[in-house]
């Protein structure tokens, strides 16, 4: 073995990763009312939120299902694509250490819930982290 390869068990042990806790998963919608009456009516899951254009379901284990009503035309939220989301300590932290992967995630920006920001997967599927306010 070449002296410049390093194992993935050596990559680990050089730096501490960001502890990633699964939070939920987005779903895109074009009718967010039939979404939202076939997740609570249809498969009876309890309803967290609802509005105009997005309603949140909870499920076991404190994880939730959000359904996001979006134009068929934005080329940025495909229909057809799912978003995964985290709950992460250090949102900064993490930027920098998928930079040094070479993955770009977009910016990171303070909303009500906490700072939030995103990556895509090598299909366009759309991981979002979220650190919850102090």
């Amino acid at each position: 073995m070449e002296a410049s390869v390093v194992s993935r068990q050596e990559k680990a042990t050089n730096v501490a990763p960001a502890t990633l806790n699964f939070s939920a998963v987005l779903i895109f919608c074009e009718n967010i009312r039939v979404m939202t009456d076939f997740y609570s009516d249809k498969l009876g899951l309890p309803i967290k939120d609802c509005g105009q254009t997005c309603s949140s379901f909870e499920t076991s284990f404190g994880l939730g299902i959000t359904l996001r009503q979006v134009k068929m035309d934005n080329s940025d939220q495909k229909r057809d694509h799912i978003v995964l989301g985290f709950y992460v300590d250090d949102i900064e932290k993490l930027k920098e250490q998928l930079a040094a992967k070479g993955v770009e995630m977009g910016p990171i920006q303070s909303r009500s819930i906490g700072k939030v920001a995103e990556i895509k997967d090598p299909e366009g599927n759309i991981i979002g982290f979220q650190r919850l306010p102090s």
